[in-house]
């Protein structure tokens, strides 16, 4: 009982991590993805004047990456969403699993398009169709991680019951 509560409220905190970055207006999301990028190639290239610098990392190539890495941390995000889904189904009912794969994936698929119709009321945002593709493979390879770690798992409890 207490692995289902504890499974469940990561799926809720996960939840409300998700539609608290949707709230952030289009300069905050912004601001906050260029810092990661920053953090990620050297903030102090990015600030500093140096033509040098700004020659290898301008604008334009920051925007793109900023781009990149924000679908990357769509389907990132819906992934862990959909691990912690199907976790959550998977402590309800350990036997009788397969079905509750296809459920988590559209649990997810269902709070993408929520997320997405959020942002339309947020200054600066808008709903994406694009993004709610890209957190839908998110949530399907979650799902497929998740299968595939729960094999691995019962596979290594079989070989070591066999071999004890």
């Amino acid at each position: 009982m207490k692995k289902i509560i504890i499974s469940g409220i990561l799926v809720v905190l996960w939840m409300i991590m998700i539609f608290i970055l949707s709230g952030m207006n289009s300069v905050e999301s912004n601001n906050k993805s260029k810092e990661i990028i920053g953090n990620f190639i050297g903030e102090k290239e990015i600030k500093d004047s140096d033509i040098k610098v700004w020659n290898e990392v301008n604008e334009e190539n920051l925007d793109n990456m900023n781009f990149i890495f924000r679908k990357i941390a769509h389907a990132t995000v819906y992934l862990v969403l959909s691990f912690f889904v199907c976790n959550f189904f998977y402590q309800l009912k350990k036997r009788r699993f397969k079905n509750n794969y296809l459920i988590s994936i559209i649990i997810c698929l269902f709070y993408a398009i929520f997320d997405e119709y959020h942002q339309t009321f947020v200054a600066g945002r808008n709903g994406n169709y694009l993004d709610v593709l890209i957190d839908l493979v998110g949530a399907i390879i979650g799902s497929i991680v998740f299968y595939m770690v729960v094999k691995v798992i019962k596979n290594s409890k079989k070989t070591h019951l066999l071999n004890t």
